[in-house]
């Protein structure tokens, strides 16, 4: 029996054989025969091409993508500064960090020795200080042309050294401010916007040379030092940019200032004012792609109106940023300010601020 088989499946091996052979043979045909009928088969992709629009992860926010921001105009992207308000329909999440110094200018302090008035003016002096500053910015684009804001800060001021804290003593400031702007294109160049903030801030000033002063005065042994106010600020505006160049732009703030305040101890009391700002940069990047750096030149003026307004203020700022990227804005900013301590110590000082944004 097994001697039978043994013939037989010699004869089935090579019919088995050839039966696997010839699909194989007809499969590696047929790419042949649909390139000879279609000669176009071979230059066709292997996968389905990207959607259109769709940007790499990778490469999110960079020139290189097609993303517009929105604090793009005529293909410049505009450079912020923390003392200009930018006219732009955007999302975006910013700190900010500072740190510096200067000198107040003040009458001296003569002890008299009379207990009706201890102290006297002396002639004229300067007393140095130190500052610090922060900032937290948050805004959210509603519509089109419709966003909401809120910037929540602080800065501090301290005298140094023995004359300055019985003179400027110690000010610490802090605000919130929640503002609304509606911002529209004006052609391709020109974009408005009329803009509405409201700001609360409470502020407490530690006047040393003041509260002994009182409390000898009153023939007392409690020495009240401490100064407390609350501030009401309400700021109508319109702002305005313009981009004639794609490396460069211009950004303009007009503002009317009305700020309502309560001291501790006495009754409330309004002043108004007036605030023009203005802003160029330029931005390397559009000129020289590996070169992605800009800088801003900013100047704020804070004026009275009236015989009893705000006390004037004017900021120089100088920025450094890098614009590799148009969803962040990274920098350094140097502040000129010229100011009055304690509403009354005419001022002058110089912050370093770092400041980061980012725009979604």
């Amino acid at each position: 029996m097994a001697r039978a088989l043994v013939p037989a499946v010699l004869l089935l091996l090579p019919a088995l054989a050839l039966g696997q052979a010839a699909p194989e043979a007809k499969a590696d045909s047929a790419p042949a025969a649909a390139t000879a009928l279609d000669p176009g088969t071979a230059a066709k992709p292997a996968g389905p091409a990207a959607p259109a629009g769709v940007v790499d992860p990778r490469t999110w926010g960079t020139r290189e993508t097609e993303w517009k921001s929105h604090r793009e105009l005529a293909g410049h992207v505009f450079i912020p500064s923390f003392i200009i308000q930018e006219p732009f329909s955007q999302t975006s999440f910013g700190l900010k960090f500072g740190f510096g110094s200067g000198s107040a200018t003040g009458p001296s302090l003569v002890w008299t020795g009379n207990p009706s008035d201890p102290l006297a003016p002396g002639p004229d002096k300067d007393y140095p200080f130190n500052a610090l500053g922060f900032g937290v910015n948050v805004t959210a684009r509603i519509l089109e042309w419709l966003s909401a804001r809120l910037l929540i800060g602080g800065d501090a001021y301290l005298g140094s050294g023995r004359d300055s804290i019985l003179v400027i003593g110690t000010q610490v400031k802090a605000a919130a401010d929640l503002g609304v702007m509606a911002s529209f294109p004006v052609g391709e160049h020109f974009r408005l916007a009329a803009a509405f903030d409201v700001t609360y801030g409470p502020a407490f000033n530690v006047l040393v040379a003041e509260g002994i002063a009182s409390a000898i005065r009153d023939g007392t042994a409690n020495v009240d030092v401490l100064n407390r106010t609350s501030t009401f600020t309400w700021i109508p505006g319109l702002l305005g940019a313009w981009a004639p160049f794609p490396f460069l732009g211009a950004t303009l703030n007009l503002q009317f200032v009305h700020p309502s305040t309560t001291e501790t101890g006495t009754s409330s009391f309004s002043q108004n004012g007036w605030s023009l700002a203005g802003a160029v940069d330029f931005d390397l990047a559009p000129l020289v792609p590996a070169v992605p750096f800009g800088v801003i030149v900013a100047y704020k003026l804070l004026g009275p109106l009236g015989s009893t307004g705000v006390t004037r203020t004017d900021n120089l700022d100088f920025g450094l940023f890098y614009t590799g990227r148009k969803d962040l804005a990274l920098g350094l900013e140097f502040d000129l300010r010229w100011f009055h301590i304690q509403s009354e110590l005419a001022s002058t000082g110089t912050t370093v601020l770092f400041t980061m944004r980012y725009y979604f």
